[in-house]
């Protein structure tokens, strides 16, 4: 299985190389990446071609930038790209952030024209709490992650 995506990774940073303008390679690059170890690239690529691509995947891409920061342990970065997820759901929910899975962007692992392939949500939560985990005692955590993260939690069935 890691021969696999060791492949992937090295198709997909051929065809990046010939052409770093498709926000899709771009997006399927920077899960590569992440699952790799290079989380800081991954974030990068996917806060670029979250600003090139379809509007409504803007919050799979930041969710995603989001969880390869905490990866990294930047997590005061993450911790900003989560507020900015906690508004993008908002804004897209009638003003409420959503608890039902199908409407809260998973740990991403590829893409295509219409969808993700994600990750149980488990995942995700399992890195906000981390991420909060590793800041230092207290630490004032934005309401708005608090809000994501408890959304996560009700979404995942998680305790």
């Amino acid at each position: 299985m890691s021969r696999d995506w060791d492949c992937g990774l090295q198709l997909l940073r051929q065809a990046h190389e010939i052409y770093d303008k498709d926000p899709l390679l771009n997006i399927n690059l920077a899960f590569s990446l992440r699952r790799s170890g290079d989380c800081i690239r991954a974030a990068g690529l996917l806060i670029g071609a979250m600003r090139i691509f379809k509007p409504t995947w803007g919050p799979f891409c930041i969710a995603n930038a989001a969880f390869c920061l905490i990866q990294a342990g930047r997590v005061n970065k993450a911790l900003n790209l989560l507020e900015i997820l906690s508004s993008s759901l908002s804004v897209r929910n009638d003003g409420r952030i959503p608890i039902d899975a199908a409407n809260l962007p998973g740990v991403a692992v590829w893409a295509d024209e219409d969808s993700f392939l994600e990750e149980q949500l488990g995942s995700a939560l399992a890195l906000m709490r981390k991420a909060i985990g590793d800041l230092p005692p207290g630490t004032e955590i934005p309401s708005s992650v608090v809000k994501v993260v408890e959304a996560y939690r009700m979404a995942s069935g998680a305790g």
